[in-house]
């Protein structure tokens, strides 16, 4: 079942990364990192990974060698493969600026990420990320001359569309490997439901304004570059045997951006003609199917949603009163709801709580209690831990002590669970009780084959589980008991989803064996497979109610996945397969197809269960049959990881600063090492007003536990009617010391500076810093708004003034916090900033400056803004200012303009009230400031999101204030960061 595909993450400069991302996004500093050199790869690896190290390198190699081949070009020089323990949920992204880089983590795909289409996982991920890196990294013509000059920033294949990216790779993947998404049931499925319910031309499917766009909230989602995409290039490389080098070649010899100019140089047609015959080859296809499938009659089936997108996972509690399903939208949060059942009577789904991942739930024995899985952040990992849910107290009874676990199932005495644990890349299949203690190891090593959706029989004495194929793509269903475990169906077909009817006579699960997902029963007394289903679409998660009356599934159509039923009619099923009759001894063998049915799993034979200690669970179980299993050659040895080697100038990019009066010209060049452990960023450039060169230099270096960053910056500017040069030269260092537990978000941030500045005379200082900083602000990615979560910072300065001999001291504070509302996105942000010189007032600079900003493309901007006020409009030793900022939403737009490379995501309104507190609290000596807002999120060329802010601000006549409009052009693709940590000067200290 298709559920949230992990889309890539779009190439973005390493400059576009703030101090705030590159802490979050930190891999773990305590361990220690290896490199592996392979002809055409770096492979880098924390110790402990070396035999993954050893497994993949020749994977990659082959994914080098068919890829290139394939696309009739090869990158020059090798390119980083970063392998990572990260997270157990795969978190792959590939981009070719700075530098060629596949980050992959190694973890094996859960069930309901949608990425099921594969043999190999390995060989699946790298021919797909490999295709990516080639397509981007080509350039031709006078691209190729710029590039060598100024970095891998000037490659035009970069600024293709996302359904030509992730359209290419997807073919490739479905053409190089065994098995792949463009080829699988799953996206033909998608494809023929599409034509069956008229909706492929639909601004919400094949459109070329609509199918590049990730974020566009209608079905099918972030799906749709992908399934579409892959569509196009299947039709497009039918044109000619050589029509995709052809094409990448003609795009990479275009400017940015030229799609029509890349097909023309190509000798291929026009884009519109290209699309009208994918659409023509969607179509036919899918008319074939229909015509078949629609020779039989099909299911009838109760609908008890209708809103799609992603239902699954449906699980009865044990007295079948309660239908549970998680539900995923774009617009709203992962949750878990559950439906009433009264007899043949469903009633509305209740809420039950929300989750963060994961697809599978399951009841304690009584039906109070409700297992589920999801993701967590433990400082530099993304864990997930099972979640027993009280639903009497509504709270959560005990959470797993960091298991990595998934897919759990209750045991029907309700006293111990099994679940699938993540282990160093590979998956183990694993039994505790419910006190987390003696864990057992029920199936021990099965190499990189996936486990999925284990469930304990009713007599609690089997468990039946899936086991990917990597040969076939398949998924195998097992029995996991006392006497072993058997193969029960391994044909090649995907078969998911497994569970049991209430007497444990039949396990019934979805397979597409017949090219579509229809709902199967093994008969397990005789062996017998029976169809219960054909419908035109697909249908998944089945689940048998204890009366024998009713099965509950998630059902495919143009809007999604809803939940439906049907009635349990064994009279109606269709018999498939049946075992066959005994043969004599001497007979041959029974045909090929008929012996997964038939044989059994052999383990080794010291991987029989046994108990584990609690305090290391899933370390220990790693380790049981490793004596028995038979000997491998030793990984290659890599050599100790050396970033440093990275670290030559890797992008050289003009540099533009705006502002009133003056413009500044330069140029910025920097680098950052695979690891993301060391960056550095100069930006030079020389100001037209003042005649002076300015520049700033960033440093960034985390390969301690303590993450270091540094800047050194230069700036002059004319200030007031007169002009007067304002001058400054600072420097400062700090550490980022996190604090608390795994789960905290606070840090400590202690530092140095030091600073001259020439204004209203010289004053030449030096001193150090200290704050504490708390942050859990949530903002999705390429929207303009904080949506949940607060963030907060107080810190103090301290200086020695030379000149006087006399001390400073300065204090900050920032306060924020996202307050949704009752109306959807609609969100009330407060936020107080502050500052206030505490000793050495009588200094002449020791004041801050409050006020509004200039329109782009200008970058004057006040330290404490307040609108309705011109730039630095107050000059104080202390200020405080609140806002109060509700944001709303007005459209979803979520589609491009034609084929620009433009695309419009969400228009939003918004109000704003601020008051500042200067050297009076009294009404009449209050700034204040009131406006509106307009706010439209855009999206160019798929690589970076922009937000377009035009807002009308009034502030207080007598104060200095007034009518002020602002327009501005921002990135919202990065965090919010404050300038100390941006390290950005300020025009009046």
């Amino acid at each position: 079942m298709a559920l949230t595909v992990a889309a890539l993450l779009a190439p973005r400069p390493a400059f576009a990364y703030s101090l705030k991302e590159l802490l979050d996004n930190r891999l773990d500093p305590e361990l220690r990192y290896r490199t592996l050199e392979t002809p055409h790869f770096w492979i880098h690896y924390p110790e402990g990974l070396e035999e993954m190290a050893g497994r993949i390198s020749p994977i990659a190699e082959s994914a080098h060698e068919r890829v290139t081949d394939a696309l009739r070009v090869e990158p020059q020089g090798r390119t980083h493969l970063v392998l990572a323990h990260r997270s157990d949920q795969p978190e792959t992204f590939t981009f070719v600026f700075p530098h060629r880089q596949i980050f992959l983590d190694i973890t094996l795909p859960h069930l309901g990420m949608g990425m099921n289409d594969f043999a190999d996982w390995y060989e699946w991920l790298l021919v797909h990320e490999y295709a990516h890196v080639v397509h981007m990294d080509l350039t031709t013509g006078p691209a190729r001359a710029l590039s060598a000059a100024f970095g891998s920033w000037l490659r035009p294949n970069m600024t293709t569309p996302s359904w030509v990216k992730e359209g290419l790779a997807v073919h490739l993947e479905s053409t190089l490997t065994p098995k792949g998404r463009g080829s699988g049931s799953l996206y033909r499925m998608m494809a023929r439901v599409a034509v069956a319910e008229g909706v492929l031309e639909s601004p919400d499917n094949a459109s070329l304004d609509t199918m590049a766009n990730y974020g566009r909230s209608t079905w099918p989602w972030g799906i749709r570059p992908y399934l579409y995409g892959a569509l196009f290039m299947k039709s497009l490389a039918s044109l000619a045997p050589e029509a995709l080098p052809r094409f990448i070649a003609g795009t990479a010899r275009s400017g940015p951006f030229a799609l029509e100019e890349g097909l023309r140089r190509a000798g291929l047609p026009e884009l519109e003609a290209i699309r009208t015959r994918a659409l023509q080859d969607i179509r036919a296809q899918a008319e074939r199917e229909l015509e078949v499938i629609r020779r039989t009659p099909q299911t009838r089936l109760e609908y008890l949603t209708h809103t799609g997108f992603l239902h699954y996972g449906t699980t009865l509690s044990p007295d079948g009163r309660w239908l549970t399903i998680s539900r995923q939208r774009p617009e709203e949060d992962d949750a878990i709801f559950r439906f009433p059942i009264e007899g043949d009577q469903v009633g509305p789904p209740e809420l039950v709580t929300t989750r963060s991942t994961g697809y599978q739930t399951s009841y304690s024995r009584s039906g109070r209690f409700l297992v589920f899985d999801q993701m967590h952040r433990a400082r530099h990992y993304l864990v997930s831990d099972l979640y027993i849910y009280d639903l009497k107290t509504k709270d959560f009874a005990s959470i797993s002590p960091w298991f990595r676990a998934r897919d759990p199932d209750v045991h029907p005495d309700g006293k111990h669970l099994v679940f699938v644990a993540n282990v160093q890349g590979k998956n183990r299949l694993l039994k505790s009780n419910t006190a987390w203690e003696e864990v057992e190891d029920l199936l021990g090593d099965v190499g990189d084959r996936r486990i999925s959706a284990p469930r304990f029989s009713p007599d609690g004495t089997s468990v039946a589980v899936m086991l990917h194929d990597s040969k076939t793509g398949g998924e195998d269903l097992l029995l996991a008991g006392p006497e072993g475990t058997e193969v029960l169906v391994a044909d090649g077909a995907q078969n998911r989803t497994p569970s049991w009817t209430p007497d444990g006579r039949y396990l019934v699960f979805a397979s597409d064996r017949d090219g579509v997902f229809n709902i199967h029963a093994l008969e397990m007394a005789t062996r017998r497979l029976y169809r219960l289903t054909h419908t035109l679409g697909g249908l998944f998660h089945p689940v048998v109610d204890p009366s024998l009356r009713w099965v509950y599934a998630t059902s495919y159509g143009a809007r999604g996945y809803d939940v439906v039923r049907f009635r349990w009619e064994p009279r109606d099923w269709t018999l498939i397969w049946e075992p066959p009759a005994p043969e004599p001894a001497n007979a041959p063998e029974a045909p090929w197809e008929y012996w997964p049915l038939a044989w059994e799993w052999a383990p080794e034979p010291d991987s029989a269960p046994e108990a584990t200690p609690v305090e290391a669970p899933v370390e220990e179980v790693a380790a049981k049959g490793e004596d028995a299993a038979p000997s491998e050659p030793a990984p290659p040895a890599g050599a100790v990881y050396q970033g440093w080697r990275s670290l030559a100038p890797q992008y050289l990019v003009p540099s533009v600063l705006l502002r009133p009066g003056t413009y500044q010209l330069g140029m910025m060049l920097g680098a950052v090492d695979p690891l993301f452990l060391q960056h550095y960023e100069l930006v030079l450039r020389y100001d037209l007003a003042t005649r002076l060169p300015v520049g700033r230099l960033f440093y960034y270096d985390a390969r301690g536990p303590w993450a270091l960053d540094a800047v050194l910056e230069h700036d002059a500017v004319p200030l007031g009617a007169e002009a007067r040069l304002y001058r400054s030269l600072g420097g400062r260092a700090s550490l980022n010391i996190p604090l608390g537990a795994e789960h905290s978000y606070t840090w400590l941030r202690p530092g140095l500076k030091a600073r001259r500045i020439d204004y209203a005379g010289r004053t030449v200082e030096a001193g150090g810093e200290l704050a504490l900083i708390s942050d859990t602000e949530f903002r999705q990615l390429g929207y303009s708004f904080a949506e949940s979560g607060s963030y907060a910072r107080a810190g103090v300065e301290g200086w020695w003034n030379f000149a006087r001999g006399t001390a400073l001291m300065t204090a900050r504070l920032s306060l924020r916090t996202h307050q949704p509302l009752l109306w959807h996105r609609h969100v009330l942000h407060l936020e107080l900033e502050g500052a206030a010189y505490l000793l050495g007032r009588q200094v002449p600079n020791a004041v801050f400056a409050v006020g509004g900003q200039e329109s782009f493309p200008f970058s004057l901007r006040s330290p404490l803004l307040l609108h309705g006020y011109s730039p630095n409009a107050i000059a104080t030793p202390q200020a405080l200012v609140a806002t109060a900022h509700y944001t709303f939403p007005l459209a979803e737009l979520g589609r491009g303009l034609g084929t620009l490379p433009l695309s419009l995501q969400r228009t939003s309104a918004a109000l704003r009230l601020q008051a500042a507190a200067i050297d009076s609290l009294r009404p009449e000596r209050l700034p204040l400031s009131a406006g509106v807002e307009l706010h439209q999120d855009l999206m160019v060329g798929d690589l970076f999101g922009l937000s377009a802010q035009l807002g009308v601000y009034q502030g207080v006549p007598a104060l200095g204030g007034g009518l002020r409009f602002l327009f501005m052009l921002t990135s919202n693709e990065g965090g919010v960061e404050s300038a100390a940590e941006r390290g950005g000067s300020r025009p009046v200290h």
